[in-house]
C-alpha cells in the first residue's frame, strides 16, 4: 500500500473509531471534585477531561483503541457552540448510550449548555446531597443515573 493509501486508511479508521463508542458519560462537574475519576474507576472506563482538551484534541485522543468501549468525559463546554462541536464527534453513538450528568450544586455548566443537552434528551439531573463533600452519596446518585448503560449490565 502506498504512503498516501496508508494515510487515507488511517484517517478512515480513526473516523470509524470515533463513530463506534458504545457509551459516553459526560459529567458536567468541576474536575477538582474528582467525580469523573471516581466514576471511571468504578465502571472501568477511561477518563477524558474536556477542560484540559479542546474538541480537536479530543478528536485525535479518542481515536486511540483504549476509548473504543466508551469513556467518561469530565468538564463543561463553555457555550452551546462548543457543546455542538463536541456532539459532532459522537454522532454515531446511540442517544440511549450517551448520558450527560448535571449536578445541582456545582453550577459549572452555563444554562445554554444544559439546555442544549435537555433539548436532545441526554441530560440526567443527578440528585444532589445536602453535603457536597459527601462523595459516597454523590457517587451513588451518579450510578443510579447510569442504570441501563452497557457498562452497568
Amino acid at each position: 500500500m502506498s504512503t498516501d493509501g496508508m494515510k487515507a486508511h488511517g484517517s478512515r479508521s480513526a473516523g470509524f473509531a470515533l463513530g463506534a463508542f458504545p457509551q459516553i458519560v459526560h459529567i458536567l462537574a468541576d474536575p477538582s471534585l474528582h467525580l469523573g475519576r471516581r466514576l471511571a474507576d468504578a465502571v472501568d472506563l477511561p477518563l477524558v477531561s474536556f477542560s484540559e482538551n479542546s474538541t480537536e484534541d479530543l478528536k485525535q485522543l479518542l481515536s486511540q483503541p483504549e476509548f473504543s468501549q466508551g469513556f467518561i468525559l469530565e468538564g463543561s463546554p463553555a457555550d452551546r457552540k462548543s457543546a455542538e462541536q463536541l456532539d459532532a464527534l459522537f454522532t454515531a453513538t446511540s442517544i440511549d448510550n450517551h448520558r450527560v450528568l448535571g449536578l445541582d450544586f456545582q453550577g459549572q455548566a452555563p444554562a445554554e449548555v444544559t439546555d442544549h443537552y435537555i433539548d436532545q434528551g441526554m441530560m440526567w439531573q443527578v440528585p444532589s446531597s445536602s453535603d457536597v463533600t459527601h462523595s459516597d452519596q454523590i457517587q451513588k446518585s451518579i450510578m443510579e443515573c447510569l442504570v441501563g448503560l452497557p457498562v452497568l449490565e
